[in-house]
Order: structure tokens, then C-alpha cells, then sequence
């Protein structure tokens, strides 16, 4: 720092949003990021010459103590003065002093001795490599990478007005000072008159910016992981310490640095993780947006450019996120949504996934109860069709949920339910699907452009036949080719069969044998129901639906009947090892759901995104099943 920098430095109030810290401060701040530094090494290094405070400042004397300035809002014009009165001065331009002449023992710090958070990689660098400067220090002053280093606290507080941008989250900015005051402040920043002051120029901030992103692997881990850590909140990060804290430390700079220079250019330059191959000219240079070949953000911009609206998806939060936590195998989201009619698949369904050795949450499997299979379906309504012909159809009332989550997540959905109503024929004729998304994502055109290029074409095509063969074809033969060759008339936007089971009886008795379920309810209920009132159930009249129907208690206490069941049937496996359970139908449906929780790979970038919704569309426009339930035997 020279002289007229600390005057501009002062003046300006560059210290608002990264306080300078006393010497206690920053022996503390240097630990907790894994250097243990002491005051005598600080002694050492300055009497060697190798590393200075910015500044120093001459304490006032009152109330019987030595008193520190205070670096805020309010103590700017107590600074200015302190300044032009010699009290606030750059050390590196005063003889060496001893540290211990610095305090008045019972007063205080009559000299407090002030450093800069940016110095610490300077210090780092001078730790670890003492005894070789103490030894060539000479020869190493001529140095250009040497100086630069020696520079690199000077660009960076230089900038420090864009520190917020460093504590970030990719959300919120940390703003230290009055938010008013600090947008003002940056308004009228001008980073030229810095240049001038201090002797660099735009070049030096690039490379500064390069240096520091090639360190950050060393600190936080492989470019994906630098990537999570930009968007965890401030607070969290500033928990950790050692050399993750270090590193983030040196994020935070990166982070900076890169707005300042963004701000200065007024445009995009290359991502923290993307400088490895480029310097500081190069990005000064070049737009990331038209990198290409097999760069780290060439290979971007091929993998996360979204064809339909031109949007660089690396760029955006959510969509980045969701990709590093498919990359990462974090499955925060659900691959498989299984929809129930009841509270007691709902709460039983986890449990079996549990007997089986997996977690429900842990599976990427989600459950919603939908409270009765008489809410899946609407009724029929008279619905215009995508050939604009009307027809009796049956919708989904989950139609909007449904599509959310596949277009979204992925998510598949599985319906699981008894044969009430019609159910199946509903869920295999009825409309679950968007058919303008599936169309669009299997062919790469939405209906309407269909429709009105094939009606283009075979006009075309007429008129050029009525020409060179002079014969007059009529409009009915034309609609009927049309007709014939439209891919819009075939479009499945029904379930899929397989990705639907449906009770013969119903869930109990499926699943449990007359003994199993006549010792569960008279267990729950305390009855003395007998197997044959159990066993008639399998040949039921009209009304005689489920065990509900023996008497109202075992409606009432359905579910407790139902943990009672599952109770027993863990009880028999673990004393007798009976091997049958395995062969009951509900195993056979988990392994269907797990076999599509399991190979329903998430995309991890917007290019396999695209050709995973061209795989599903197909999948079900043409009613072939890609996830290969090896089990399921839905009627």
C-alpha cells in the first residue's frame, strides 16, 4: 500500500464492507483457516522485511487508557483527521520497532498495528517458505511472480467494496454497512483511478482472479464440489475452519473479483472452476458463451444450453443445483411417485420397504394418498381431441401433479389400488399425459407446426401432381393421406400398464391368507371372527368388498389390523425363516418400483435431459415400458 492509496483508502471508506483487524484479530482469524501464526513470527517477518500491516495508527491517549479507532459508518471524519495528522501511517516506511514498545502495560496499544483478511495468502506463502526467502530475497525482488504476489493484497483491497459478492450464497449478498450507503458507494466507484493509484491495470486483476481459481482445488475439491460450496449459505460456511475455511476464504476473493471485473467489461467472464486452461489476457478476451471444443466451458455450453428457450442452465441456480445433486447421488428429489387410495397403504408401504432392506426415503420414492380411488378419475367429459375431433374421455385429477413431477424431476408415477369402479380401464383409456409435451419432446415439433407442415407438404405435393400429370385429385384424398400418415393420431397419454397394479380383492387379502388376516383381526379387534367368514370374502356378492365389510369395528380399525398383519408376518420371517413371505404380490410390486427407482437415471446435464424426456415420451406415446418390471401382473 503507498501513501496515496491509504488517503484514498481512508477517504473512500474502502474499509466498510472488510473491516481491517488488530494484531490479535489477526492471529485469530489466520488460525481458525488452519495457519497458526504467533505475534513473534508477525515481529519476525516485518524485521526481515518480508511482510507489513497496511497501516499502523498512533492511538489516542484519554480516561487514563490508549484508545482504538473504530472503522465504521461514523468514524470517517475522526479517520481523515488522524490521517493528515501523521496518526494513521504505512509501516513499511518507518525504521523497525520492537512490537513490545507498542503497549503501555495497564493502557492499552498505544501503536495498533492493522492487517487486511486479503493478507493471509501472502502470509501463507511466507510461512511455508521462510528459511528460502530469508536466504534469496535479494535475487527475488526482481521476480515478476514474486511481486505479484507481494501486489496481491493491494488489487484486493483495491476491490474490496465488492466483498458482499464474495459472502454469498448465489441468492443473498452479506452486506456489512448501511445497504443504502453501499449501493451508493458502488455507484460511484471508479476502478480507473484505483489503476492509477496503485500502479495496475485490468490484466493484473485477471491474472489475480486466475491464480486464486486454480488454488481453490486444493482447499475445496473437484470443480463440482467448488460449485456446491458457492451456493451454501454465508453463515454456514463461515463455521468451517482450517484449510476448508481457508478455502472459502479464497472463494469469497474469487467470487469478487469476478463481479468486479464482470461489472468492468459489462459482461460474462469465465466461472471460478473454468480458468484452468486460460490466463488472464485470454479472459479479458474472450466471451465464455462462445467457447467451444473440450474446455471445461466449451463442454458446457454444448451440455447445458436448453434448446427451446437459448438459456445457459449452468447459469441458473435451480437448474445447476438439481444437476450436481443427480451428479452427486444426493436424490433429493423423487424418481418414483407411487400414488395410494388410503392412509393405510400410505403408512404400511414404508414399512414393507423397510422389512425388504430399504429405506423408503432413501429409495427416491415417494407416496401421496389421493383418499379414496373415486378422486383419480373425473368423470367422462366431452373433451376436443388433438385432431380437434370431440370424444367422451376420462382425466386424470392428478393430470397437473403428474406432469409437474415427470417434467421436472423425472418422476415416474405407480398406481397401486384396488379394482373399484372400473379403475383400470380408466387409468389405461384415460388422459394422464400431456400429449402436446409428449409430441414435442419425442419429435422435436408441437402439434400445431405438425400439423400445418403435413397440411403444407401434401398440398404441395397435389399441386405438383395436378400439374404434371393434368388430373384434378379431390380434397378427400388428400385429408385421407393426411389422415393416414398423421403421428399425432396414435399418441398414448394414458398410464402405462405397467406402471400400474391393481388388487384382485384387495390389499389384505392379496397379500395375507385367510389364517394370517382371521388371527390379526381378532387380535386388534378382539373378536372371535371365524376363517370361514374370511373365506367367503374371496367369492363376495355386491356387498361384500374387503374385510371393511365383516362389521364396522374392522372398518374403523383397518389400519391397526394392517400393523398387526405386517407385526406377524416380520415375527414368522425372523423366528421360522419362512422364505414363502417373499412370494407374496406386494414384494413383486416393490421390486417393480424399485426396478424404476433404480434405473430411471436423473439427467446431470440439460443435454441428457433433453434426450432422457425423448426416451419417456416414446416410452409412453408408444406403451413400452423402458424400466423392465420384471413382476408386474396388473389386470
Amino acid at each position: 500500500m503507498n501513501e496515496q492509496f491509504l488517503k484514498y483508502y481512508i477517504e473512500n471508506q474502502l474499509y466498510l464492507q472488510n473491516p481491517p483487524m488488530d494484531i490479535e484479530e489477526f492471529v485469530k482469524f489466520c488460525k481458525k483457516r488452519g495457519i497458526n501464526i504467533s505475534i513473534g513470527e508477525l515481529e519476525l517477518y516485518e524485521k526481515e522485511g518480508f511482510f507489513y500491516p497496511v497501516f499502523r495508527t498512533k492511538n489516542e491517549y484519554y480516561n487514563n487508557r490508549y484508545h482504538k479507532y473504530i472503522f465504521d459508518i461514523y468514524g470517517n471524519p475522526e479517520l481523515n483527521d488522524a490521517l493528515k495528522n501523521g496518526n494513521i501511517y504505512l509501516p513499511s516506511k518507518e525504521l523497525f520497532e520492537n512490537f513490545e514498545n507498542y503497549t503501555e502495560r495497564g493502557k492499552g496499544y498505544k501503536i495498533s498495528s492493522y492487517y487486511s483478511t486479503f493478507q493471509i495468502h501472502n502470509l501463507k506463502y511466507i510461512k511455508e517458505n521462510f528459511n528460502y526467502l530469508k536466504k534469496n530475497y535479494e535475487d527475488l525482488k526482481e521476480n515478476l511472480n514474486f511481486n505479484l504476489e507481494d501486489k496481491l493484497t493491494d488489487f484486493l483491497i483495491s476491490i474490496q467494496i465488492y466483498s458482499p459478492y464474495g459472502r454469498t450464497n448465489k441468492r443473498f449478498i452479506n452486506i456489512k454497512s448501511d445497504k443504502k450507503l453501499w449501493y451508493n458507494q458502488l455507484k460511484t466507484f471508479k476502478l480507473e483511478e484505483l489503476f492509477e493509484i496503485n500502479d495496475f491495470n485490468i490484466t493484473n486483476l485477471a491474472n489475480c482472479y486466475v491464480k486464486l481459481c486454480r488454488e481453490l482445488s486444493s482447499y475445496l475439491g473437484n470443480e463440482d464440489m467448488i460449485q456446491i460450496f458457492k451456493h451454501v449459505n454465508w453463515e454456514k460456511k463461515n463455521k468451517f475452519e482450517g484449510s476448508i475455511r481457508l478455502g472459502i476464504e479464497y472463494l469469497q476473493w474469487v467470487l469478487m473479483l469476478k463481479v468486479c471485473i464482470e461489472d468492468y467489461l459489462d459482461r460474462d467472464i469465465f466461472d471460478i472452476d473454468e480458468c484452468d486452461q486460460y490466463d488472464g489476457e485470454y479472459i479479458l478476451e474472450n466471451v465464455p458463451a462462445n467457447e467451444k471444443g473440450r474446455t471445461t466451458r466449451g463442454m458446457r455450453n454444448k451440455n447445458y444450453l436448453n434448446p427451446l428457450n437459448k438459456n445457459y442452465e449452468f447459469d441458473l441456480n435451480k437448474h445447476k443445483l438439481f444437476y450436481l445433486s443427480n451428479k452427486l447421488d444426493l436424490d433429493y428429489h423423487p424418481r418414483v411417485l407411487i400414488i395410494v387410495e388410503g392412509k393405510t397403504e400410505e403408512i404400511i408401504m414404508p414399512k414393507l420397504f423397510d422389512f425388504c432392506g430399504y429405506k423408503l426415503e432413501n429409495c427416491m420414492v415417494d407416496i401421496i394418498n389421493i383418499e379414496g380411488i373415486s378422486k383419480l378419475m373425473s368423470s367422462k367429459i366431452n373433451l376436443k381431441n388433438e385432431n380437434k375431433k370431440y370424444s367422451n374421455v376420462f382425466i386424470n385429477n392428478y393430470f397437473q401433479l403428474i406432469n409437474y413431477f415427470l417434467e421436472t424431476f423425472q418422476t415416474i408415477p405407480f398406481f397401486i389400488g384396488d379394482n373399484e369402479n372400473g379403475i383400470l380401464d380408466k387409468l389405461k383409456e384415460g388422459i394422464t399425459f400431456d400429449s402436446e409435451k409428449l409430441f414435442f419432446y419425442r419429435n422435436n415439433w408441437k402439434i400445431t407446426e405438425y400439423k400445418k407442415s403435413l397440411e403444407l407438404f401434401y398440398s404441395k405435393f397435389f399441386e405438383k401432381i395436378n400439374q404434371e400429370f393434368e388430373i384434378e385429385t379431390t380434397n378427400q384424398i388428400k385429408e385421407d393421406l393426411i389422415d393416414y400418415f398423421d403421428e399425432t393420431k396414435n399418441i398414448n397419454n394414458s398410464f402405462l400398464e405397467e406402471w400400474i397394479h391393481i388388487w384382485e380383492y384387495d390389499f389384505e387379502m392379496d397379500n395375507y391368507s385367510p389364517k394370517e388376516l382371521h388371527i390379526a383381526i381378532n387380535e386388534v379387534c378382539e373378536t372371535e371372527i371365524s376363517i370361514e367368514d374370511i373365506t367367503k370374502l374371496y367369492n363376495p356378492n355386491d356387498d361384500q368388498k374387503g374385510i371393511s365389510s365383516i362389521n364396522n369395528e374392522i372398518k374403523d380399525k383397518k389400519l391397526l389390523i394392517n400393523e398387526k398383519l405386517f407385526e406377524n408376518l416380520k415375527k414368522d420371517y425372523l423366528e421360522n425363516d419362512n422364505q414363502e413371505i417373499a412370494e407374496k404380490p406386494i414384494f413383486n410390486v416393490i421390486d417393480d418400483i424399485l426396478d424404476i427407482a433404480f434405473t430411471n437415471y436423473p439427467p446431470t446435464n440439460t443435454r441428457i435431459k433433453f434426450i432422457n424426456k425423448n426416451i419417456i415420451a416414446d416410452s409412453i406415446i408408444n406403451k413400452k415400458n423402458i424400466f423392465n418390471n420384471k413382476h408386474n401382473n396388473s389386470r
